[in-house]
């Protein structure tokens, strides 16, 4: 009984933290929504793993011990240098962002043809990258319960847009960007319509905002904030 337990306390030590497989249960329903595995391979792929697992790890750690809704973290070791961040809805328990960085996490080490890789659930986001420039900017959201995003009929949106053109002026004189898509399928619409809730939570200074949808029949709607013609560096 004793070799045992043994045996049993060694295969837990020898299990990395930072990619157990997620526990699918009932407080733990974190849905991936959409993934990207980057193309430019790693130098040295053993070096790269290294320092992808230690800096989720890290990453890990602060979730735990910190209580915060954003964290990064960077390993440099030996070349292959990883630069992570991880996000989630600030309404959520560690236990919860946790959960679901884990699952982020369980998706993105099938990743190794390349040295980038982020994916977008139901509550949180997972990134990492061999550079720094989003690592080095995480100004944080704002918290989108402030302005209730606004769900729309098709007539409301319709009306203001000379049936769906670009920009639209509403009634308080206020011009918005309204993007139209079209679908053939439920699950398309299904994906929309996770999409939306997930990025109603998301504010930040480099983003347009999203002030309002529509997914009534076939046409799905997407109301954001107006953005004239010109150079992007002028609102940044």
């Amino acid at each position: 009984m004793m070799v045992v337990s043994l045996v049993l306390l060694l295969l837990f030590m020898m299990i990395n933290p930072a990619i157990l497989e997620p526990n699918y249960t009932e407080t733990n329903i974190d849905t991936p929504i959409t993934s990207f595995c980057g193309r430019n391979s790693p130098i040295i792929l053993q070096n790269f793993i290294s320092n992808r697992n230690s800096t989720f790890a890290q990453i890990r750690k602060q979730l735990l011990s910190n209580n915060v809704y954003y964290a990064r973290a960077k390993s440099l070791d030996e070349g292959d240098s990883v630069f992570g961040a991880a996000q989630c809805r600030n309404y959520l328990s560690t236990a919860q962002f946790v959960a679901c960085f884990d699952v982020g996490v369980f998706e993105l080490v099938n990743c190794t043809t390349g040295n980038s890789a982020y994916v977008f659930l139901d509550n949180c986001f997972v990134r990492y990258d061999n550079y720094d420039n989003f690592y080095n900017n995480p100004d944080f959201i704002e918290d989108a319960g402030i302005t209730p995003l606004q769900i729309c009929g098709n007539q409301s949106a319709t009306q203001p847009t000379t049936t769906f053109s670009q920009t639209a002026i509403l009634d308080d004189s206020n011009t918005v960007a309204i993007k139209k898509i079209e679908v053939a399928h439920a699950k398309a619409k299904k994906e929309f319509e996770n999409e939306v809730r997930l990025v109603c939570n998301v504010r930040h200074r480099n983003l347009l905002r999203l002030l309002g949808w529509s997914g009534e029949g076939s046409h799905l709607l997407l109301v954001l904030e107006y953005m004239p013609n010109g150079s992007l560096d002028k609102f940044l």
